[in-house]
């Protein structure tokens, strides 16, 4: 009962003072109440968390079909705008210029969308917790002035971030 922080608790049944018991046998029946309502206040913590992992889910899909959804539609608009380019080859030059200009906007909106769309790159390559506060890492701080040499002696032969024996 203690792992789950419970340090207190009533004895609900005792045997009789002076009866002989052998190791195993009944000696008492520990009051339950408080270890059942802390089950069921975890049960229920669980079961929202869990609804709340189902919504996430649900709005997930939800904002997914919409974004392929514009992702269609944004597709369309290029070709439109491409066609309005090429039929705008002999107009004046300032309405070939927008043609272009609505065409390269269109194309923007696209791979904004298809970036957004994609999950987003991991860094392998992480700092460590230390450098991102900028406290120096360990292999960053030398002995003895960063000679590589240890200033303990013991015969410790190059430096490589430990002390050598």
């Amino acid at each position: 009962m203690r792992t789950v922080g419970i340090w207190q608790t009533n004895i609900t049944d005792l045997v009789a003072e002076g009866t002989m018991v052998k190791e195993g046998d009944y000696v008492a029946t520990l009051d339950k109440t408080e270890l059942t309502n802390r089950m069921r206040d975890a049960q229920t913590q669980m079961d929202k968390m869990l609804t709340q992992l189902e919504q996430a889910k649900i709005d997930t899909a939800i904002e997914l079909r919409g974004i392929r959804d514009q992702i269609v539609n944004l597709q369309f608009q290029k070709k439109e705008k491409q066609l309005q380019l090429e039929q705008s080859r002999f107009e004046p030059q300032s309405v070939i210029h927008q043609a272009e200009l609505d065409l390269e906007r269109a194309e923007r909106d696209y791979q904004q969308l298809v970036e957004r769309l994609a999950p987003p790159k991991r860094n392998l390559r992480q700092k460590s917790p230390n450098k991102r506060f900028g406290a120096p890492s360990a292999r960053s701080i030398r002995p003895n002035g960063g000679t590589g040499r240890s200033v303990y002696g013991h015969g410790a032969q190059k430096w490589n971030g430990h002390l050598c024996p």
